[in-house]
């Protein structure tokens, strides 16, 4: 597998940083800038080595892999040789459901 060129966020997952975001921003605001930095700026780790995150245990699809960001599940799709899609971003204590994935 050559570099990834694209990576697409889905609304779901943009939405999903964005409340995170909101609810530190209430006790940090720098903390808040930071963590929602870091979950913006992960994917761009993945470009050389897209099967580097492990695969979601809860669906076992190799397409579908998750990497730690702080307490955070960055969900994304391989969708191609060149894409990748992050279709989620959940806390790490959090039940995964399909309906969580956008």
């Amino acid at each position: 597998m050559g570099e990834v060129t694209a990576i697409r966020w889905s609304r779901k997952a943009i939405f999903q940083v964005e409340k995170i975001g909101e609810h530190i921003e209430l006790d940090s605001p720098w903390q808040a800038e930071r963590i929602v930095n870091r979950l913006f700026s992960t994917p761009e780790n993945l470009r050389w080595s897209p099967r580097k995150g492990k695969i979601v245990p809860e669906f076992g699809d190799p397409d579908l892999r998750e990497v730690s960001v702080f307490s955070w599940r960055l969900i994304y799709r391989i969708v191609n040789e060149e894409a990748l899609e992050v279709v989620a971003v959940v806390h790490g204590r959090r039940l995964l459901k399909r309906s969580l994935i956008g």
